[in-house]
């Protein structure tokens, strides 16, 4: 109705756009499905509401509509930058929707190469995991890595508590999934032992989850092999660097972990490099 109606006004379709974005609460598109306010958060624009809140709908044309939207107020970014790809950060971050990674690092499109997952874990037998990684440490050739959790990680609880969503779950790619934070576990089974706060002992997994996950990088050969060759280029330091971070939800700020992976290495190094100088 709405679009019919600046039709007949003879509004130009970018405004159009922007009206069927920006206005629309409950209202319809021309194939009859309702589109609430949530999708205002289309175009950089503020979002009113949580998607708890909003009503389903049957398609996603309102998603369409918002990135006409956004290609249009972009044409001159994507003129210059689409037709490259040359980012300087992987990102391997949680699936979370609350964590979005150049929204909070304030990055544009183009700068980071994201990998996500339940509970930004590092698994060498995740093919996927492996194809980003081979891809951004040989192809793109990124300098850093950064791995980021962050705070109320449900993924974190659900290996905690050991919580199985459903009984069918039992066995399911998930709870196999979640073993990997469950050893983590294990491998400070003493210092989380020692925290009797349940909310404190989740923010301390969380952390340690990432350092782990940091380690589990270094353990590559892809990383390895490519901090090997960039260590004998004069004046150069040995890339990728990687570097844990932890995000709040809460108040959206990022956490540089205090770990030192340089004394971690030395420590590890002759148990997992499989490079020599």
């Amino acid at each position: 109705m709405l679009l019919r109606l600046g039709l007949r006004r003879g509004l130009p379709s970018r405004q159009l756009r922007r009206t069927l974005c920006l206005s629309l609460k409950g209202s319809d598109l021309p194939d009859g499905s309702a589109i609430d306010s949530l999708h205002a958060g289309c175009a950089g624009h503020a979002v009113p509401e949580l998607a708890a809140e909003s009503p389903v709908t049957r398609n996603i044309d309102h998603l369409i509509e918002c990135n006409k939207v956004w290609a249009e107020e972009n044409k001159d970014w994507l003129n210059k930058h689409g037709g490259q790809h040359r980012p300087r950060y992987l990102w391997i971050g949680c699936s979370d929707a609350r964590v979005p990674a150049n929204e909070i690092i304030g990055q544009p499109s183009g700068n980071v190469f994201v990998h996500r997952n339940v509970a930004n874990l590092v698994v060498p037998s995740d093919a996927n995991f492996g194809s980003v990684l081979q891809y951004a440490v040989n192809v793109l050739r990124v300098p850093h890595i950064i791995v980021c959790g962050h705070y109320d990680c449900g993924g974190i609880k659900a290996a905690m508590s050991r919580i199985t969503h459903d009984s069918r779950d039992l066995g399911s790619p998930l709870q196999d999934w979640l073993n990997n934070i469950r050893d983590v576990c294990r491998l400070h089974e003493h210092d989380l032992d020692a925290i009797s706060d349940p909310d404190v002992k989740h923010r301390r997994l969380v952390e340690l989850n990432v350092i782990e996950q940091c380690l589990n990088i270094f353990k590559t050969g892809v990383v390895q092999r490519r901090r090997l060759l960039t260590s004998k280029v004069p004046g150069a330091f040995p890339q990728p660097r990687v570097h844990g971070v932890v995000y709040n939800p809460k108040d959206g700020k990022l956490v540089k972990l205090d770990n030192d992976f340089r004394k971690e290495r030395a420590r590890f190094g002759k148990i997992y490099d499989i490079f020599e100088d």
